[in-house]
C-alpha cells in the first residue's frame, strides 16, 4: 500500500530520463512501436506490418510452403501436411488486416501468437487513453520516444503519470478535477489488471472504493455537480451517474473486488484490514471522514451475496 503515495502524491513526476528506462530494463518486449502515427482511419486500414509478418502473408498469397518452399496446387484453408517435405503448414488468420491468411511453420506458431497479442494489448491501451483524452498520436511519439524496450503497457503508465500535470487546468473546475483523477486511479487499476499486476491492481482497487465513498459521503452541491457532469463512457465503470444513491454506499467495483479475493486467496478480514488501512493511509487528511460501519457494510453485502463467508463488523 506504501506505494500509493507516490502513486497519487500531488507533486507531478520528473521528464522521462535515463533512470525511467532503467525501472523497466527488465520488461519483455511485447511489440514494437510503428515508424508510422496514423492521421486518419484510411490510413490505419492500410497501416503497413512487419517483415516477418508479410512473409506469412506472402507465403498464402503466393501458395507457398513455409518448410521448403515448393508451390503448392492451392493455398490450404487449414492445416496440413506440404505434400513434398510433409511438414506441418499452419493456416492462421492475420489479426491486423482482416481479410488476410498466413501460413507459418510449427516453430514460428510462438512468434505469431506473441505479435497478435501485442498488437492487441497495444489497441486496448490507445482505447482506454481516449479517457484521458490522450490522443492515439501522442502514444506513438511517446513510445517511439522511450524506445523499442518498453512494452504497450509501460507506455500507457508514463502517460498516467505524465496527466497529473493536467490537474492544474482544472483548479477552478472541481467536477472536472474529481471525474480526471478517479479515471487516472481506474486506468492504473485496469493497466495492473490486464498485465497480470494482481497485487498492485488490487491497491488500486481499494482507493478507488474508498474515493467512491467519500464522493457519496460528502453529498454538497459540488458533489452534486460532479456527478451530473461525469460522461456516460464505454465502461461502466467510468463514471458515477447510475451507481450513487441517498440511502448507502454502493460499490461500482464489485466483480473487481471477487476477482482479486480469488487470486489473491484473501481472507475476508485481510480484506477488512486492507480497507482501513487504504482509508487511514489516503484520506486520513480530510476533515470529514466517511461512516466505516456504514461503509463496509456496503463491501460485507457484495461478499454475501456470493457466499464467501461472514465478515465481522467494524
Amino acid at each position: 500500500m506504501g506505494f500509493f503515495k507516490k502513486l497519487f502524491g500531488s507533486t507531478p513526476p520528473p521528464p522521462v530520463s535515463p533512470t525511467v528506462k532503467e525501472q523497466y530494463a527488465d520488461v519483455q518486449i511485447s511489440f514494437v512501436p510503428s515508424e508510422r502515427l496514423y492521421k486518419s482511419a484510411r490510413e490505419k486500414s492500410e497501416e503497413t506490418v512487419s517483415e516477418n509478418q508479410q512473409l506469412w502473408i506472402d507465403r498464402y498469397d503466393k501458395k507457398v510452403c513455409p518448410s521448403c518452399g515448393s508451390s503448392l496446387k492451392e493455398a490450404p484453408k487449414q492445416n496440413r501436411k506440404c505434400p513434398e517435405c510433409k511438414d506441418q503448414i499452419l493456416v492462421r488468420s492475420h489479426f491486423q488486416k482482416k481479410d488476410k491468411k498466413v501460413l507459418l511453420r510449427q516453430d514460428e506458431k510462438d512468434d505469431f501468437e506473441k505479435a497478435k497479442k501485442g498488437y492487441f494489448d497495444e489497441r486496448w491501451c490507445v482505447r482506454e487513453l481516449t479517457h484521458l483524452q490522450i490522443s492515439e498520436e501522442e502514444f506513438m511519439k511517446t513510445w517511439i520516444e522511450l524506445g523499442s524496450e518498453f512494452s504497450s503497457f509501460d507506455v500507457m503508465k508514463v502517460l498516467i503519470d505524465r496527466s497529473v500535470n493536467q490537474l492544474s487546468s482544472f483548479e477552478n473546475n472541481y467536477p472536472k478535477r474529481m471525474n480526471f483523477e478517479r479515471t487516472r486511479k481506474l486506468l492504473y487499476m485496469k493497466n495492473f489488471q490486464r498485465r497480470g499486476f494482481i497485487e498492485s491492481a488490487y491497491d488500486v482497487l481499494l482507493s478507488l472504493i474508498v474515493f467512491d465513498f467519500y464522493l457519496e459521503f460528502n453529498r454538497s452541491d459540488r458533489y452534486n455537480e460532479l456527478i451530473e457532469s461525469i460522461e456516460k463512457m464505454d465502461d461502466s465503470r467510468f463514471g458515477l451517474t447510475k451507481h450513487l444513491n441517498d440511502n448507502s454506499y454502493s460499490i461500482v467495483f464489485s466483480q473487481d473486488l471477487l476477482e482479486f479475493k480469488k487470486a489473491l486467496n484473501l481472507s475476508d478480514s485481510q480484506i477488512k484490514q486492507d480497507f482501513l488501512k487504504t482509508n487511514e493511509e489516503s484520506y486520513s487528511h480530510l476533515k470529514t471522514r466517511i461512516d466505516l460501519n456504514a461503509a463496509w457494510n456496503s463491501i460485507e453485502e457484495v461478499l454475501l451475496k456470493n457466499d464467501v463467508g461472514n465478515l465481522e463488523t467494524i
